[in-house]
């Protein structure tokens, strides 16, 4: 179930569930499409959907810790997810 944008608003979150003023500017940036993601190589930020595991050490993507300020982006082994 979503959270209401009224809700995400009151809290600071935009229609995205970004906060600006918790957001890492480089994690911004990363998300924005503005420079190259992690070990992805490449800009832009790649979705995962289900129980997706991680390249890399194989775990699941939602056991990796969320980008602080961004409620539905992961860091991954490889770079920032969006889940």
């Amino acid at each position: 179930m979503m959270t209401s944008p009224s809700i995400l608003h009151s809290l600071g979150y935009d229609d995205w569930g970004n906060n600006p003023d918790l957001l890492h500017p480089n994690d911004k940036a990363i998300i924005d499409g503005e420079v190259e993601n992690g070990r992805y190589g490449k800009v832009g930020v790649p979705r995962a959907g289900g129980r997706a595991d991680c390249n890399v050490c194989g775990y699941p993507l939602e056991l990796h810790p969320k980008v602080q300020g961004a409620l539905y982006f992961i860091r991954s082994c490889e770079g920032i997810v969006k889940l």
